[in-house]
């Protein structure tokens, strides 16, 4: 399936040897309507139901093609490898799809393994992290006043990264 049909400028290439021709097969899947979210009525990408946890499926995101179309319980996407997202790591040598990390996933793979602590860690206080934070007359760099409820909202989020 061409990239470049599916962005919202379309391909205007006469002589494209990609297919233009939607098919459940080598479509990717509609990531708002997914989360419940599209309310494109000339949506060009597959409105199927799975669940945002779904897995990625490999063939489609490898190949642009899958066998079961519809019937397929895993993600169609072409934008994420789906060894990282899949299993954590990807052994694929010199593999072109993107890697990227994502904190939610995270959280559902140390769910998925059982592994101790997936649960408590976002409410573990990281008292550590905030030492090295500069404080000015009392306050946050941000200007919230140190020890209000907004000063550490943003700190007490599972995905918070301190930088």
């Amino acid at each position: 399936m061409c990239k470049r049909y599916l962005s919202k400028s379309g391909c205007a290439d006469d002589m494209c040897p990609l297919s233009h021709k939607p098919s459940a097969n080598r479509m990717p899947h509609c990531v708002h309507f997914v989360n419940g979210r599209c309310t494109n009525d000339h949506c060009k990408y597959a409105h199927v139901r799975i669940p945002n946890s779904a897995l990625i499926c490999e063939p489609f995101a490898r190949l642009g093609y899958c066998e079961k179309g519809e019937g397929c319980s895993e993600r169609h996407t072409y934008f994420e490898c789906p060894d990282h997202v899949n299993k954590g790591h990807c052994d694929v040598k010199g593999c072109k799809l993107p890697h990227t990390i994502h904190a939610g996933r995270l959280r559902q793979q140390a769910r998925r393994s059982g592994s101790p602590g997936a649960e408590s860690e976002s409410s573990t206080n990281h008292s550590n992290d905030e030492v090295n934070t500069p404080k000015i007359d009392g306050r946050d760099p941000d200007g919230s006043a140190v020890g209000s409820p907004d000063a550490s909202r943003f700190t007490q989020q599972a995905d918070y990264v301190p930088i």
